[in-house]
């Protein structure tokens, strides 16, 4: 059943998601994930579990200065599941000083609200063109 307070727990999450990107901190990332998260990277194989997962995107963080932003999430809730579908920009500043690249993408988010009523990140999919 959707609650009143489902969406704006999910819009704070996102928040703290973007959040958590742009400052290159995994750790927090993994806050948001289920532990059996699966990650889905364009033209890249799954990356299954939080171990997976926080070891890519560290190796992210260690070349680039990561920025993103999210436009026009639009959520769909099924009981204890919710469906987000979004456009982001993200800006890659390498950290050797090279030029600076802009990717912009989409993707899908599969949150999922455990038994202790909290919403996590359980699959993410880029959904990129």
């Amino acid at each position: 059943m959707l609650h009143d307070y489902d969406r704006p727990e999910i819009d704070s999450l996102r928040l703290d998601w973007v959040r958590f990107m742009n400052a290159g901190d995994a750790s927090r990332i993994g806050s948001l994930f289920t532990p059996a998260a699966v990650w889905i990277p364009r033209g890249e194989p799954a990356l299954e579990g939080w171990n997976a997962i926080s070891r890519w995107l560290e190796t992210i963080f260690a070349a680039y200065q990561y920025q993103m932003s999210v436009m026009d999430p639009a959520l769909r809730f099924a009981g204890n599941w919710a469906v987000e579908r979004a456009r982001f920009r993200a800006i890659l500043a390498p950290m050797d000083g090279s030029e600076t690249s802009t990717h912009d993408g989409g993707y899908i988010i599969v949150w999922r609200r455990g038994i202790d009523e909290n919403w996590a990140i359980d699959r993410y999919i880029d959904d990129s063109e």
